[in-house]
């Protein structure tokens, strides 16, 4: 193997364990459609205006449940735990 071929494989496991690690964090965050803004942004200490900044949910829906939110907004319930993680990575809350 030359050395180009080496780094494009250290580049893709990397890139795998980047991804895998990104996973496991949005699945340790639950979310439902039956909580509401407010609730989630509680539980993982966010605030409710940067996630729905972030989904263009406009203010003063903090207490509409996310399932009710996403048939009125474009968003899936993977966005509201990217809002999360990316907060807490920002703020280095993890």
């Amino acid at each position: 193997m030359n050395i180009v071929e080496n780094k494009q494989i250290y580049k893709k496991r990397n890139a795998e364990k980047r991804e895998k690690r990104h996973v496991q964090i949005n699945e340790e965050i639950e979310v439902t459609g039956s909580q509401t803004l407010q609730y989630v942004a509680k539980k993982y200490n966010v605030p409710a205006s940067v996630i729905a900044a972030d989904l263009n949910i406009p203010k003063g829906l903090n207490e509409e449940k996310l399932g009710r939110l996403k048939k009125q907004y474009p968003f899936q319930m993977e966005d509201v735990r990217a809002s999360i993680t990316k907060y807490k990575k920002r703020n280095k809350e993890n």
